[in-house]
């Protein structure tokens, strides 16, 4: 349970981290109206991903049937969240619809590139080239 928490730990960082670079360098280019859609999405984006983590907690510890409508459930549960907040982002003139999906991906690249790089490097120390 320690190494699951230390992993949603650093995922969460690494996203704060890519979600605070974004803004740096949309302020450092004078790109401020793209700024609340970059935030709006990377919030949205870690609240997903911690409502899939709870949810997938607790799913392992139900027999297999109520696991499996709990979690169906909660599937359909954060997706009609964040279409709700993504017809709220179209609504919006203020925010740009480009940056809140950029933003609602920064947990899934983090999670992609922590992922290859772990993997690559497994494979660097199990197959060292001479």
């Amino acid at each position: 349970m320690e190494k699951l928490i230390g992993l949603k730990i650093r995922i969460l960082t690494h996203s704060l981290i890519v979600m605070f670079v974004g803004i740096f360098i949309l302020v450092l280019f004078d790109f401020g109206p793209l700024m609340l859609g970059w935030i709006y999405g990377a919030i949205l984006g870690i609240l997903s991903l911690l409502l899939l983590s709870r949810t997938m907690e607790k799913a392992v510890t139900f027999n297999p049937q109520k696991a499996r409508i709990y979690t169906i459930f909660n599937y359909f549960l954060r997706y009609i969240i964040l279409f709700i907040a993504l017809f709220v982002a179209i609504q919006r003139p203020d925010m740009n619809i480009i940056t809140v999906v950029l933003g609602l991906m920064i947990p899934k690249i983090v999670i992609l590139y922590y992922d290859l790089g772990i993997y690559s490097l497994r494979r660097n120390k199990s197959n060292p080239r001479s």
